[in-house]
């Protein structure tokens, strides 16, 4: 009687050490293929920008994207791709230069004309994402920004104002903009523009009195922010204890 239940026992043993076997090899293939995916050379994956499928482009866009500033290579074959005729390609790879960043500023000129003739929204939307990113501050971003603030899209307004306060004095070709932007509908936006005129500095003194007027705004963020910004200009101090504000087209 004792003897037989040992048996079962390394039956059943057995059976689950191949059970284990068999996981560790499926991981093991699963790890392999990705690393294979992974492993693919720069020059491989801008020749799949040449694929005549949409799908497959945009795959080797993604995996550039991941690459960061060492896809700096691909940054030619990217601005071809901003002229696609497939909306999603050119959407994608907007993405993949600001993803680049500042080594994709050669594509500057193509990603504001993007961003003035586009049809798509997501692809406006990325480009300006991208002219952020990458660090264009020339006369002509800054002018393609400024019309942008006054886009029908919240979004847009938004990244565009967004743009802006990251050039610091170099978007002060767009104080007037910036100053319309402040009685914008969306708080995000009107928080981004009064953050833009605390950056340029006393070249926003004309925003001065709009600025003093969004003091009072009902949102708690654009409020401090608009203190920030008058205090910055007039050259005061101003320590604000509010963190850094999220909008809900920082994930987009």
């Amino acid at each position: 009687m004792r003897v037989g239940r040992p048996r079962a026992r390394r039956g059943a043993n057995v059976n689950g050490m191949k059970r284990i076997v068999g996981l560790g090899v499926g991981v093991l293939l699963a790890t392999a293929g990705l690393s294979r995916a992974q492993s693919r050379s720069v020059d491989e994956l801008i020749s799949g920008l040449r694929d005549s499928r949409p799908e497959k482009q945009i795959d080797a866009m993604r995996a550039l994207a991941r690459r960061g500033a060492d896809a700096a290579p691909a940054v030619h074959p990217l601005i071809q791709a901003l002229r696609d005729n497939d909306a999603p390609v050119r959407k994608e790879a907007a993405y993949t230069l600001g993803a680049i960043g500042p080594a994709a500023r050669p594509a500057a000129n193509a990603l504001v004309d993007l961003l003035e003739h586009d049809r798509s929204r997501d692809v406006r939307f990325n480009a300006l994402k991208a002219l952020r990113l990458i660090g264009s501050d020339s006369g002509t971003t800054v002018s393609a920004l400024a019309n942008a603030l006054r886009d029908s899209d919240p979004g847009i307004r938004y990244q565009a104002a967004k743009a802006l306060a990251a050039m610091g004095r170099n978007a002060r070709g767009a104080v007037g903009e910036l100053t319309n932007a402040l009685r914008d509908s969306e708080p995000d936006v009107r928080y981004q523009a009064a953050k833009a005129l605390r950056d340029i500095g006393r070249d926003a003194r004309s925003a001065l009195p709009s600025l003093e007027a969004l003091r009072r705004d009902p949102d708690a963020d654009v409020q401090d922010m608009a203190e920030q910004a008058v205090a910055q200009i007039a050259g005061r101090s101003f320590s604000s204890r509010r963190g850094q504000r999220r909008s809900r087209w920082d994930d987009n």
